[in-house]
């Protein structure tokens, strides 16, 4: 949802939304001195320096801003994310959340999570202090060998996530909360085309009838290859072939999301709805014992459950965003489960 440009070198997300929105540099300037204090003068405060603002049409109301700042030495190299004043805590309940996801997978699979190393709170707002890291390249070719070779692993560590943190729903109660109001909700958006609104009834009848897996896991909930870094090195050009993986953004993240939906928002970024992809889905649904109508009905709820807590994100980009889920779904053909002449409302 940001310039993809701009993460260049940077590890970490130019927001824990969309954007960037630069704060008075003598604010700034003394959060990164009580940075480096706490941090033992690790860091230089005399380095911090703004990335550049992205100019986008409809930005996130929490938008943070970030910086770099240069270590002491090459590996302590970082970047300092503070808060919007309107919303003090943003950085602080992302970091927070990047701390329970790794929690919850373990030594092994949590590895994979990007942590801060200093979370604080000056002026009355909160700050992060995050590694520095390597994105994709911006050499196309390069960029397409790099997602060649790292989606595998990724498609390993996701379907991971998906069996050390599922729980499986099954009563009523459960079902109706997590399910079949997202679902009925996404249905009566009338800003959405009706074949997305026919699914999401469908959908319902699919879950009332018990014929897909209802089950939670750990989502990322901003799962794309933006925000994906690697583990920097004396060879940072190689950190990607490396498969060093770093996954940054917790801030949409949530304990109790749906399968799938990473993962589907992941390929859209990288490859578009064609015969890869196709593939990718049903590796990834092989591996995480789900058919691809479940995976479809939990994209789905994903999404209606997103349309029940927008708060600061812009509803045209949801609209957008259901869209482009649903075109995907449809030219992988992973929907005829539910626009076959049985499931179909």
């Amino acid at each position: 949802m940001t310039d993809t440009s701009l993460r260049q070198d940077v590890g970490i997300p130019l927001s824990f939304g969309a954007g960037t929105a630069l704060l008075p540099d003598h604010q700034i300037l003394s959060i990164a001195e009580i940075a480096a204090s706490q941090m033992q003068g690790r860091i230089d405060p005399g380095t911090v320096r703004p990335l550049k603002k992205p100019t986008t049409e409809a930005r996130v109301a929490d938008a943070t801003s970030v910086y770099y700042v240069d270590g002491t030495f090459p590996s302590e190299n970082c970047v300092l994310i503070v808060s919007p004043q309107d919303f003090p805590d943003t950085v602080e309940e992302s970091a927070a959340a990047a701390l329970l996801a790794r929690s919850l997978l373990g030594w092994d699979l949590g590895s994979f999570i990007c942590a801060p190393r200093l979370v604080g709170r000056a002026h009355g707002r909160s700050y992060a202090v995050y590694p520095r890291a390597k994105a994709f390249s911006q050499n196309r070719y390069l960029r397409l060998a790099q997602k060649r070779l790292v989606t595998p692993a990724i498609l390993h560590w996701l379907a991971g996530t998906l069996r050390l943190s599922a729980v499986e729903r099954s009563g009523l109660a459960e079902l109706d909360a997590r399910f079949v109001r997202p679902l009925q909700n996404l249905a009566g958006d009338a800003d959405l085309p009706q074949a997305v609104r026919d699914l999401a009834l469908a959908s319902v009848k699919a879950v009332q009838e018990g014929r897909v897996r209802t089950a939670t896991c750990l989502q990322h909930g901003d799962f794309w290859f933006g925000n994906i870094m690697f583990e920097g090195n004396f060879l940072a050009w190689a950190a990607p072939f490396r498969k060093q993986l770093r996954v940054i953004d917790w801030g949409s993240s949530r304990a109790d999301g749906y399968p799938g939906i990473d993962v589907v928002r992941y390929l859209m970024s990288t490859f578009g709805p064609g015969p890869y992809a196709a593939r990718a889905v049903a590796t990834y649904c092989q591996r995480a014992n789900l058919t691809a109508t479940d995976l479809s009905v939990s994209c789905l709820a994903a999404l209606g459950r997103l349309a029940l807590e927008l708060n600061g994100f812009p509803k045209q980009n949801f609209t957008a965003m259901v869209r482009n889920v649903y075109d995907f779904l449809e030219r992988i053909r992973a929907l005829e489960g539910l626009q076959g002449v049985e499931g179909r409302p």
